[in-house]
């Protein structure tokens, strides 16, 4: 992920069970690594870079936002979602995305361009669960999305915790996520 205003980024790939991570800015001022055996561990650091690039950056409040909208984020760590998506699964995801596209499309002012990179990130995940990633990592893949359309500037970081409540009712056919996270 980067943010555009700022050239800031964080960057994640899978390592040994866990994740490897580089980012920039830190508390430090300097470019740092690390390895994060779950995406807990992981989302600590994330969070320090926010805080530094929210340190370096005034804008809206994204980690607000992004706080409101748990349940997503929430449901990765979910046992239960470590299998791939059934053929039944796909059709139900299919039909949420289309919905949040829509939803997405309809409430903020896009234009044609930011319209159709919406389309290519929708149409990604799309393809990206069809392909075989497991629900988990599909999961972390859509919330990775958002906040990168978000830090791109394609959407205003105020409107990321209505996106994350329309996706979790959008979604809710096939991750439970309302009936289960509640309980």
């Amino acid at each position: 992920m980067s943010h555009a205003a700022t050239g800031a980024f964080v960057t994640f790939s899978e390592s040994d069970g866990g994740f490897w991570l580089r980012w920039w800015p830190s508390e430090q001022r300097s470019t740092l690594y690390g390895i994060s055996k779950s995406w807990p561990e992981a989302m600590v650091n994330v969070r320090s870079w926010l805080g530094a690039v929210r340190r370096d950056h005034s804008a809206p409040d994204l980690w607000a936002e992004i706080a409101k909208g748990q349940a997503i984020p929430g449901a990765a760590d979910s046992p239960e979602y470590r299998k791939k998506f059934s053929a039944e699964e796909l059709k139900l995801l299919e039909s949420g995305l289309a919905d949040i596209e829509r939803y997405i499309s309809t409430t903020q002012p896009l234009d044609p361009a930011a319209k159709q990179q919406v389309s290519k990130r929708f149409a990604y995940l799309l393809d990206a669960a069809k392909q075989g990633a497991r629900k988990i990592d599909w999961l972390n893949i859509f919330v990775g999305q958002v906040v990168n359309m978000i830090s791109n500037g394609l959407l205003d970081p105020e409107f990321y915790g209505s996106i994350m409540t329309h996706a979790t009712m959008a979604l809710n056919a096939v991750f439970q996520l309302g009936v289960k996270l509640l309980s």
